[in-house]
């Protein structure tokens, strides 16, 4: 049984019992943070990015490291990329509402 997306990020990135540091880059329009967590010097962002449980926000980001991140997840079918129906958040929300 595969467990959905959301389950395996979870588990994934289970913070429980670690240090996290998250450096604060601004608010967006609703106020959320924007920013990098990090957990023992890793960049987990890129983490998240790398093993296709995150999303390449290309919008506002032109980082070169995410872009090749993404591109490689998506081309060993990782997380994510691994499913038939991927929706980006963005895309989902503005389908959903």
């Amino acid at each position: 049984m595969t467990l959905p997306i959301y389950l395996e990020s979870y588990f994934y990135i289970n913070l429980y019992d670690k240090q996290i540091q998250v450096k604060f880059t601004k608010l967006d329009k609703y106020h959320r943070i924007i920013g990098t967590i990090w957990i023992n010097k890793e960049n987990i962002n890129l983490k998240m990015v790398e093993n296709g449980f995150a999303w390449h926000f290309k919008k506002y980001s032109s980082s070169p490291v995410f872009a090749k991140a993404e591109k490689r997840a998506k081309s060993m079918k990782k997380g994510l990329w691994g499913q038939n129906n991927a929706t980006a958040p963005w895309k989902f929300r503005h389908q959903n509402h």
